[in-house]
């Protein structure tokens, strides 16, 4: 009768939360930039104060500049469930911002980090990749074909050589024949993006899409020179010098326009966020 008396006592002397529990998990322990994953947490007598919603996910200490480092794909809040479907943009250890109160009014901050590999490391582009050339025949073959390989590169070259010097032996052409070079303006994206932002409805691929087209045309306008067919790793130096980017938040962009790979078709980009890319760049450029 002593112990069951004791037994009583001790549970009414328990906190009101003592019986509350939280348990978090990631569906994975570990993954790449880009690569979607589920974290849950499991509660019961706890209320949940702050919950992140759909969309970018920004740092805390966030400035008018600061890239996103999540994107926030799905929002699932089950009475005693929350699940939460999220890729990241960047590599590192992150933990959600998410907070319970318990019944004593205590507030706990989740802790379950996960860790984010870069996609990049270690990694190339399969457009960066070229086919490597591969011999089946015998090696006379072989031998054959980088003879007359060689001899083609020395023809073109000679050719060109032979070319630039007639070409820069000709007679000036009178001056006025010729027609004053007048540079090309194109705003061919811009207005596309314009249009897009104006419909409320951004579908996230296509975003970017015109982002980039964008950004490689007011490169073409400034230096008269053709980037489209430039890739984003190839405009660094000329980005970085332009914009006063660092390298490391030239990093942050690249992963970011290389998670479009990942991105479902049907993914959608909130206005407010595109519309502070699209003036980002406008002030860059």
């Amino acid at each position: 009768m002593k112990y069951v008396i004791f037994t009583i006592l001790v549970l009414v002397s328990l906190p009101s939360n003592a019986f509350a529990g939280v348990e978090e998990s990631w569906e994975r322990e570990q993954v790449r930039v880009g690569e979607q994953v589920v974290y849950t947490l499991e509660y019961r007598d706890v209320t949940l104060q702050k919950i992140p919603k759909k969309g970018f996910l920004y740092p805390t200490n966030k400035s008018a500049d600061t890239l996103p480092i999540a994107n926030i794909h799905v929002v699932l809040d089950k009475p005693g469930k929350l699940q939460i479907t999220v890729s990241f943009l960047q590599a590192g250890d992150f933990v959600l911002p998410i907070s319970w109160q318990d019944t004593s009014r205590n507030i706990t901050n989740a802790r379950k980090k996960i860790n984010v590999l870069s996609s990049l490391k270690g990694e190339r582009k399969v457009l960066d990749i070229a086919e490597p050339i591969q011999f089946s025949g015998p090696y006379l073959l072989r031998l054959l074909f980088l003879l007359f390989f060689g001899i083609i590169c020395s023809t073109a070259i000679a050719y060109c050589i032979y070319y630039f010097m007639k070409k820069s032996q000709r007679e000036p052409v009178d001056a006025i024949l010729q027609k004053p070079y007048a540079p090309v303006y194109r705003q061919q994206y811009a207005d596309l993006l314009n249009s897009l932002l104006s419909t409320g409805h951004i579908p996230h691929k296509d975003f970017l899409f015109l982002l980039s087209g964008y950004i490689k045309e007011r490169l073409e306008n400034m230096y008269q020179t053709p980037y489209a067919h430039m890739s984003f790793v190839e405009l660094e130096d000329t980005l970085r010098k332009r914009g006063k980017i660092s390298k490391d938040e030239y990093k942050k962009f690249q992963i970011y326009f290389d998670s479009i790979k990942y991105m479902p078709n049907d993914e959608l980009i909130p206005l407010p966020d595109a519309e502070r890319m699209f003036q980002y760049w406008k002030g860059v450029l």
